[in-house]
């Protein structure tokens, strides 16, 4: 999967200008990789690649989280998403690591305990590592 996306354009072909893959598990990888893809008006294709550290909890609402977290990083980002998508990598590890740490066994993210580190834009103290691709 990892090898194709860097060389095949097939999400692009498809008709997004924008493609973001939240969580893929790929051989070699200890973690999960988080992928990115913007084509440009010119053609020209930016593509980035993220290591998370994987927790061993699952959560309820990932997926919208990721999701309006990108949606206001891409905007900030003046549409440019390989920055918007670290940004919004490092806040859900944080939201997730916490949420953890103070799981009560529902499996719900600790959003209201969390909301200064949706705030908070920086990428200190992040174990979000970025993926050279060849």
């Amino acid at each position: 999967a990892y090898a194709s996306f860097l060389r095949y354009r097939l999400p692009h072909a498809q008709g997004p200008s924008v493609v973001a893959i939240s969580s893929a598990k790929i051989a070699g990888y200890d973690g999960i990789v988080a992928l990115g893809s913007q084509r440009s008006s010119t053609g020209a294709v930016e593509r980035c690649a993220f290591l998370i550290p994987e927790l061993n909890h699952r959560f309820v609402g990932t997926g919208d989280l990721f999701a309006s977290l990108l949606l206001a990083h891409f905007d900030k980002s003046n549409h440019v998403l390989c920055p918007a998508l670290r940004q919004v990598l490092v806040t859900m590890n944080r939201i997730a690591t916490y949420s953890a740490e103070n799981d009560s066994g529902d499996g719900e993210l600790r959003l209201i305990d969390c909301q200064d580190m949706i705030a908070r834009e920086d990428d200190k103290d992040t174990p979000i590592q970025s993926i050279p691709l060849n």
